[in-house]
């Protein structure tokens, strides 16, 4: 009886491991054409186990982990959009981005304070004609696969409610137009306590979320500090804003979305164009998947 318990249980462990990498090969084609699917799973695999191995051990300094006091277990994917499933694509690229980062909860770089920034992946898209302007309504609309959940509560923690969706179609954020002609960078950036890197505010910054909306000017948002001309929460009370729209100073547009949960780091995704000029803007102390990002050899 005990072997036959044993044997059971073997089959449900390898039953769970199929489940598991059928699944992931499901996902992964939805997330536009990258290099080769397995490829593409080994990388995501071995990003996502890395960061758990950091959290759950609590440890700093690993070897085959950290290389030049960087974290660099994680790939920058280079992903080509379909005509015509720009926002799918883009949207899938950011669900994995949060999820290789274990949804931004846990404390997946070194405990020194510093800017980091994970390059997840680089866009291109096969249709290079749009000027793309509908990527926050697209998230405040269209529910993640299989849940109830809409991408911007996903992102965001924002509750999405119809008159909520209507006020965000008023907004500023719909201004940000993407594109298609340049690659758009989908990152996930990480501050610990001080910023290293204050530089100027951004002119103005649309936030979106929890009764907050409208543009204000980027000196006299309250609860906010800029990093290289970008809004992040710098309190509690600032990070009731879940969505900005970044309008730099230096001319960097995009987007910053997420919602804070560390006592003492702040996480957002962030989708922007990718070029030399927004990298150095970031002022990054640490990069994510450098190895991959030829940009700073330019």
């Amino acid at each position: 009886m005990h072997k036959r318990s044993e044997i059971s249980d073997g089959i449900w462990v390898v039953l769970s491991a199929i489940i598991a990498v059928v699944g992931l090969l499901l996902l992964f084609p939805l997330i536009g054409e990258t290099k080769e699917v397995t490829e593409s799973l080994t990388d995501y695999q071995i990003c996502k186990d890395g960061n758990l191995l950091k959290a759950k051990n609590k440890i700093k300094a690993i070897d085959w982990i950290n290389k030049e006091e960087g974290v660099n277990h994680c790939t920058t994917q280079q992903v080509l959009v379909p005509k015509d499933k720009e926002y799918e694509t883009i949207t899938k690229n950011m669900a994995l981005c949060k999820d290789q980062f274990l949804l931004g909860t846990e404390e997946v770089f070194p405990s020194k304070d510093a800017n980091y920034c994970a390059f997840c992946s680089v866009l291109e898209f096969e249709d290079q004609s749009k000027k793309l302007n509908g990527l926050t309504n697209y998230l405040a609309t269209t529910k993640m696969p299989g849940t109830d959940t809409y991408y911007l509560t996903y992102f965001s923690d924002i509750d999405v409610k119809e008159e909520k969706i209507t006020h965000l179609e008023n907004l500023e954020l719909n201004n940000v137009k993407i594109d298609t002609s340049k690659k758009l960078a989908i990152m996930f950036v990480m501050y610990k306590d001080a910023f290293p890197g204050v530089v100027e505010a951004p002119k103005s910054v649309t936030a979106f979320g929890s009764g907050v909306g409208g543009t204000v000017a980027g000196g006299i948002v309250m609860g906010l500090s800029y990093f290289g001309g970008i809004g992040l929460c710098s309190t509690l009370i600032g990070c009731s804003v879940g969505v900005f729209l970044i309008g730099g100073a230096s001319g960097m547009t995009g987007y910053l979305i997420g919602s804070d949960r560390g006592a003492d780091w702040r996480a957002r995704l962030l989708v922007t164009e990718y070029n030399k000029e927004n990298l150095k803007q970031l002022d990054c102390t640490q990069l994510e998947g450098k190895d991959s990002l030829k940009i700073q050899e330019k």
